[in-house]
């Protein structure tokens, strides 16, 4: 292959990780858990009538979403399991931050948090409103 880009080889990227006994990998996430992730941030808030964000709800809950999606439980029998929402939000809050931390850099998510996006979201809408208010301007003159 010349100039391009070769996944043939490409390895899943894990990290082994201990919790209350157990063993489990935390694996990077898949293109669906990704999108599934993703949608959840941007599900969290309600726009109000100016285009800025009026209500935020559930933003807690995208944190363990995603270590959920990437966790799996390695049982006594070598299979896995995933690991569910529960289990995740049974664990201590600094484990599912560090997870989820490992989890977002791994698989190439922390590129914006969700408040860069709104705040980048608002900037632009501000812009909007301005060059309408000089089209209008204009149009008076």
């Amino acid at each position: 292959m010349k100039d391009g880009y070769n996944f043939d080889s490409h390895e899943t990227i894990e990290i082994p990780f201990l919790v209350k006994g157990k063993n489990y990998i935390l694996r990077e996430a898949s293109g669906e858990t990704a999108v599934v992730f993703r949608n959840a941030q941007i599900e969290c808030t309600t726009m109000g009538p100016e285009g800025k964000p009026k209500k935020f709800e559930g933003v807690a809950d995208v944190e363990p979403l995603l270590v959920s999606r990437c966790s799996w439980e390695q049982t006594t029998d070598g299979k896995e399991k995933p690991v569910s929402i529960a289990t995740v939000k049974s664990w201590p809050s600094r484990v599912q931050k560090k997870l989820f931390n490992d989890a977002k850099r791994i698989s190439e998510l922390d590129e914006s948090s969700l408040e860069d996006l709104i705040k980048e979201r608002n900037e632009i809408n501000d812009r909007i409103r301005e060059i309408k208010e000089e089209k209008e301007a204009a149009k008076n003159e």
